[in-house]
């Protein structure tokens, strides 16, 4: 494999374990606050809530937050298919997610789809099974969206009693 593959590779790697993390501190009840990064507005829904609505998002993170706690612990899935489930879940409460959310939501979005490739790479092993340079770049790589997202995932625990 080529040393620019392998870079790639854990780069690539190192943004799924900030993922994870952001996902571990969303049930956690862990927050920070860092710099702000835009997303690609080609992967914002039509279907955003009015400003100020967390009905549908609140139904959507309570899933989550529960799901992450259970014994299956869909939080941290070793699977495509598990992946799959994650991210669909995830989009949704995203895209549920009031309107003057939406950017920082889509960032959180971002990071979680950017741990699933990471980790798809490797078989999707759980993230502490990664080399620790490859979850350390991810993390240093994705530490201002992180800080980001942290924001969102704070806001919407807020918001929906839950954490």
């Amino acid at each position: 494999m080529s040393k620019k593959r392998t870079h790639r590779l854990k780069l690539t790697h190192s943004l799924a374990v900030a993922a994870v993390i952001l996902l571990v501190g969303t049930v956690s009840g862990c927050t920070s606050t860092g710099s702000s990064t835009t997303a690609s507005p080609s992967t914002q829904s039509a279907t955003v809530a009015p400003a100020g609505d967390t009905t549908a998002m609140c139904a959507e993170f309570t899933k989550i937050a529960a799901g992450a706690g259970s014994a299956s612990n869909s939080a941290d899935p070793t699977t495509k298919e598990g992946w799959d489930l994650k991210v669909a879940a995830t989009t949704l409460f995203v895209d549920a997610a009031p309107a003057e959310w939406q950017v920082v939501a889509q960032t959180y979005l971002g990071i979680v789809e950017d741990r699933e490739a990471l980790l798809a790479g490797y078989g999707y092993p759980l993230i502490t099974d990664l080399p620790a340079d490859v979850r350390s770049a991810f993390i240093a790589d994705h530490t201002a969206a992180q800080g980001e997202a942290n924001t969102f995932i704070a806001y919407a625990k807020d918001a929906c009693g839950v954490g």
